[in-house]
């Protein structure tokens, strides 16, 4: 593996059992990489398997096909001691803070309890400093601090979650929409405190949202997910480009349609097709992409389309 990849997914797939005669199909062959001190963005709509593929990367999960590297080692193959320190190394920011929090400790408490899981030979100053340290680069306001859980306000929940996942010193922090529930600028605020984590700690990200507009202009690399498989994969400087994957254009226009006029456009949850998962709704389908799943090629460079429009 190249020293630059933290992160490698390779042919993986992800099946959930209903009962012994149907499974549900969730992720399908995905591949890709994430760079060190990179952020790699996964886009869909709610119930695409963005999330699934989040929870494996934390080893939540397991594939049920395919592997997941972490810096070059399988992590369905690591032993116990390995295990323990990929759950140092990988945090996860869930899409619902509250519901990840004891409601009934205060922000210092809780901070506290995950330094004293994670270097728990610090001793007390040491701990403490490694708290106010925390603390101060979430700007988290003063008042807040010694307050229950349950007390504060949505917004200041966020900054408790950001603060817990960097509790740990990680390397890779999984975003999986921790800001879908707050407002514009909250988002806005949210995502620039992100970045300024990412230069200053060198942490590397896998933001997973349903929203491009928010993303595209502070990902490195960009996966767009439809019904469990990828069908583009590239930068935010060539998103914009021509050459695009139906979907994907449907995404654009839909994130201007939120923005103006606060509504979305649901797809598909479920694939019925064996060919192109988009086939259904797509404008330009044919009758090939009924019939065969289309590839990853590179249309350009750094610039991969899963559509039978680029063959």
């Amino acid at each position: 593996m190249n020293q630059d990849v933290l992160v490698e997914v390779k042919d993986f797939k992800k099946y959930f059992t209903i009962n012994k005669y149907m499974k549900l199909r969730s992720l399908d062959s995905l591949n890709f990489k994430i760079k060190k001190g990179q952020t790699f963005s996964l886009v869909g709509e709610t119930g695409c398997g963005k999330s699934t593929c989040g929870r494996t990367l934390v080893n939540a999960l397991p594939p049920s096909e395919g592997a997941v590297f972490y810096d070059g080692k399988d992590i369905s193959h690591m032993d116990e001691y390995e295990k323990q320190c990929l759950r140092k190394k990988v945090k996860i920011i869930f899409q619902n803070p509250c519901a990840a929090l004891n409601p009934q400790l205060t922000v210092h408490k809780l901070i506290a309890e995950q330094v004293d899981t994670h270097f728990p030979a610090r001793s007390y100053q040491a701990q403490q400093n490694r708290i106010s340290f925390i603390l101060e680069q979430i700007d988290l306001d003063s008042h807040y601090r010694n307050e229950l859980i349950y007390e504060l306000p949505d917004n200041q929940l966020y900054l408790v979650a950001i603060a817990l996942a960097l509790a740990a010193s990680p390397e890779l922090i999984v975003c999986d929409e921790p800001i879908s529930a707050s407002n514009d600028q909250f988002q806005t605020k949210i995502i620039s405190l992100l970045k300024e984590l990412q230069n200053d700690l060198g942490l590397t990200y896998l933001f997973i949202s349903s929203r491009l507009s928010m993303v595209k202009h502070v990902s490195d690399q960009i996966g767009i997910m439809h019904l469990g498989t990828l069908v583009e994969l590239t930068n935010n400087q060539l998103l914009s480009s021509k050459k695009m994957h139906p979907y994907t254009k449907s995404l654009m226009s839909e994130s201007t349609v939120n923005a103006n006029n606060k509504r979305a456009v649901k797809g598909e949850t479920v694939r019925l097709s064996k060919g192109c998962s988009y086939v259904s709704q797509c404008l330009h389908a044919g009758l090939i992409c009924q019939k065969k799943l289309p590839e990853m090629i590179e249309i350009e460079a750094n610039h991969f389309v899963a559509c039978h429009l680029y063959d």
